[in-house]
């Protein structure tokens, strides 16, 4: 529905507006990129989400490895990786928790902060973590609701149809004794 889409359009507005605070060479690219492929993430959930972490991962490159920076890391436009993760949840978790490990410093070496600084990932890993139950949560509980509504639907069905079918006995009833007074005048009036 068009709800849908202008939500969607709202996210990827709010993630160009926090892109427009970044002023390091490849942000504006990195982060408008990132909105245009929300845009679409109702129609390919798996494909917005591996290319939002695609460019993620780009960002934290160009962060981490030449001198000077070429994009910042953590960035507020990141937030489209939250967003960009609608599609199968625990594909979402995980690509979450490499990113918290290669954010933290486990992951790529030779990057500034190699040595993982401990308090980060447990920081970076609670947060993502939070906000990653939240969305399972949401989304069973989406689920769970969009499951009632059929089985009330069904039940609803059903329930017009044993309506049907008991008017149709009833009718079937009201004609056969019908037939049996008719059938027993018309005997009577024979004899």
């Amino acid at each position: 529905p068009w709800v849908h889409t202008a939500y969607d359009m709202a996210i990827a507005v709010l993630v160009g507006f926090a892109t427009s605070r970044y002023g390091e060479e490849y942000d504006q690219l990195i982060g408008w990129a990132m909105a245009l492929a929300l845009v679409f993430r109702r129609r390919r959930p798996l494909t917005v989400m591996g290319l939002v972490a695609g460019l993620a991962l780009v960002q934290y490159v160009l962060a981490e490895y030449p001198d000077p920076m070429l994009a910042s890391a953590p960035a507020a436009y990141d937030a489209a990786l939250l967003a960009g993760a609608v599609g199968d949840t625990w594909t979402a978790g995980a690509v979450v928790v490499l990113g918290v490990a290669v954010e933290a410093g486990f992951g790529l070496p030779g990057a500034r902060d190699a040595e993982g600084d401990l308090f980060s990932l447990v920081a970076f890993g609670g947060v993502c973590t939070a906000l990653w139950l939240t969305a399972m949560v949401l989304r069973t509980r989406r689920l769970y609701v969009a499951s009632l509504e059929a089985r009330a639907a069904t039940a609803e069905r059903e329930r017009e149809h044993l309506v049907r079918l008991a008017a149709a006995e009833e009718r079937a009833e009201i004609a056969r004794e019908l037939h049996d007074v008719v059938a027993h005048s018309l005997a009577v009036m024979i004899l």
